[in-house]
């Protein structure tokens, strides 16, 4: 007979248990997913429309501090606005949050009390104010609940050990507060360190708006190679030689060509100049990779090694070699004199003539090729300190004299131009031709002994010693023989090119919005684990039944319902009389012997509903006697 009643019980305990199941993953998805959504979303937005090393059409052509720029920070195109806004949205929904994780820890709570009530351990068990509390955290005020419990814990002085549950509650929302506390200070981190920045942008153009300089085809073809270059870049006049193209040399040194331009480059491997197409005011917005041509000029100072000697009657006399002596070179009684001669060799002992020349024997020099300078100035005045240098000749009429043993390298070279400088100086060593057509000008023709002459007398009257002289000499050289060699040179395409400007982007650091993404990472996974560890516990019935006790509904069902609420019902609505009947008692307010108030039940049916309130007015009483008596009995 008793098979039914058991039957409907277990039926309606696996349907309370699946129901059990469902809002615990109702609440999980309501808990975890609206974080998981903004912080997907979040990522998605800072690296979908970040700037990255990928949208940089040659890294080549793009300052070292930019890439220094991305190892810290995102860059994202969008409104930092709107980016906040979204990391806004989750500070906001975690504390939201916080009610449904302390609902998925009341299962295992629950199961925590009842193991306890079962073991007998009595002063684990909770007192009626702490189950107050209890009920309080269950019911969905967590804040509220943990500063009741907080003043508890502080003020009541005599208050007894508290139970497990309630310390396991306490513990679950302090953990949600802390998170909840964690996520509004890594979005406040996110906030104060994000900010809208100028950056630079990189567009790649084609085809390249800015070239480089090459040889012309005139001086390119097989007629013009090595030895025959001389040819090709000189004109033979009666008495001397002239450039072939001398308007475009003088253009590029007076620095207003439009074709080419001379500048310095130095590195660890020491300073050079180099030929390339001018760089105009708006060059700084363009970056650009082009070829051209470098020199890199070596000289010394060798006074000492050829025997300069100032000799009197005016005469100055030196002598490094057969080839470069002042035996035929030199006259008594010139106030100033300068003069040079380019080698074929090291040794300087074999001198370079011009193929034009019929006088003499066809012969070129290499790369590098070598040369020397012999200087007297008698009319320019030298400091001091260059005539204490042993190897500065001081003649007698306070004039300066010196010899200068040089060498000088041609180069190939590719450079880059990025944000205003060249970064990128590859070179490699130029053929033969190469150095024959820039060295040929330089050793025939009256406007680069011009232009040498000025700069050693310059040299002469700002130098302190005499290794400052020959460097300065150096540098004027090589400026000057790719001012005059410029004759040989066209525009040639350039190798690649990006526009540079800048816009507007949203920077955000690494660290704020990682620290962000992790903490909203943890907030997530703790549901997680609350969800599984409740989901755990809750196939045992006893858990589900109690689960849903331990709130006000099931206190009030307990206290008026009678045996009707000890049955385990599909909800805990289900234990209220009114769920079922057309007509329920009614709870009345019913005056103590003590001056307070409490609560009666009028049962149904009742016609008189003043007796019926004083019947539980006498019930009361007479309760109130029956206590005090027990007390005395007891005493």
């Amino acid at each position: 007979m008793n098979d039914a009643p058991a039957a409907e019980t277990a039926q309606t305990s696996v349907h309370f248990t699946r129901t059990k199941l469902t809002s615990i993953a109702c609440s999980l998805c309501f808990a975890v997913i609206p974080m998981i959504v903004l912080t997907v979303v979040f990522l998605t937005l800072v690296f979908a429309y970040r700037l990255d090393v990928n949208d940089i059409p040659y890294p080549d052509l793009t300052p070292h501090a930019f890439y220094h720029h991305l190892d810290d920070a995102y860059y994202v195109k969008l409104s930092s606005t709107f980016i906040l806004q979204v990391s806004s949205w989750a500070s906001t929904v975690a504390p939201l949050c916080g009610g449904i994780f302390v609902t998925l820890a009341s299962y295992p709570i629950c199961r925590a009390y009842l193991l306890r009530v079962k073991l007998g351990h009595e002063k684990a068990l909770p007192t009626p104010f702490q189950l107050s509390l209890l009920i309080r955290f269950l019911e969905g005020g967590s804040y509220g609940a943990l500063w009741s419990w907080i003043l508890y814990c502080v003020t009541w002085r005599k208050r007894q050990r508290q139970a497990t549950p309630v310390k396991q509650i306490a513990g679950v929302t302090l953990l949600v507060a802390f998170l909840s506390f964690l996520i509004f200070l890594a979005d406040t981190w996110l906030h104060n360190s994000t900010s809208m920045v100028d950056e630079p942008v990189f567009e790649k153009l084609e085809p390249p708006p800015y070239s480089g300089v090459g040889l012309t085809s005139r001086f390119s073809a097989p007629n013009c190679s090595n030895a025959a270059a001389s040819h090709c870049v000189l004109t033979q006049t009666d008495t001397n030689f002239s450039l072939v193209n001398p308007d475009i040399s003088q253009e590029v040194i007076n620095n207003v060509s439009s074709l080419a331009a001379v500048s310095d480059y130095a590195d660890d491997r020491g300073s050079f100049s180099f030929l390339h197409t001018p760089f105009t005011t708006e060059s700084p917005i363009y970056n650009f990779i082009a070829r051209g041509y470098a020199i890199q000029t070596q000289c010394r100072s060798a006074s000492q090694q050829c025997n300069v000697r100032a000799d009197s009657g005016g005469q100055t006399g030196f002598n490094c070699s057969s080839s470069f002596n002042s035996v035929s070179q030199l006259k008594a009684g010139w106030s100033d004199a300068f003069y040079g001669a380019y080698f074929t060799n090291s040794t300087m002992t074999s001198l370079s003539s011009p193929s034009t020349d019929t006088n003499a024997e066809n012969t070129s020099v290499t790369n590098p090729f070598y040369f020397g300078y012999f200087g007297r100035f008698d009319d320019i005045v030298a400091s001091g300190d260059l005539h204490k240098d042993p190897e500065i000749i001081g003649l007698q009429n306070g004039g300066t004299s010196f010899v200068l043993l040089c060498n000088a390298s041609m180069f190939d070279v590719t450079y880059s131009f990025v944000n205003g400088s060249v970064v990128i100086f590859h070179t490699t060593p130029s053929n033969q031709t190469i150095a024959n057509l820039f060295q040929a000008p330089m050793a025939y023709t009256t406007v680069s002994r011009i232009g040498l002459q000025a700069a050693a007398q310059a040299a002469v009257s700002t130098s302190r010693s005499a290794k400052e002289l020959a460097d300065k000499f150096a540098d004027d050289f090589s400026t000057t023989t790719l001012a005059i060699g410029a004759q040989v040179v066209e525009e040639w395409p350039g190798n690649m090119s990006v526009m540079q400007f800048n816009r507007m982007f949203t920077r955000i650091t690494r660290r704020s919005l990682w620290t962000f993404v992790a903490i909203n990472t943890t907030f997530v996974l703790t549901g997680f684990v609350l969800a599984a560890w409740a989901a755990r516990v809750v196939l045992d019935p006893a858990v589900n039944d109690l689960q849903g006790r331990l709130s006000i509904v099931g206190l009030v069902a307990d206290r008026f319902e009678g045996p009707r609420s000890q049955r385990i019902a599909g909800s805990i609505e289900r234990l209220f009389e009114e769920s079922e009947a057309n007509d329920s008692s009614r709870v009345v307010i019913v005056g103590s012997a003590n001056g307070g108030q409490g609560f009666g039940l009028l049962r149904r049916g009742t016609t008189d509903m003043l007796a019926e309130r004083q019947s539980l007015n006498d019930s009361q009483h007479s309760l109130r006697k029956s206590e005090s008596h027990l007390e005395v009995v007891s005493e």
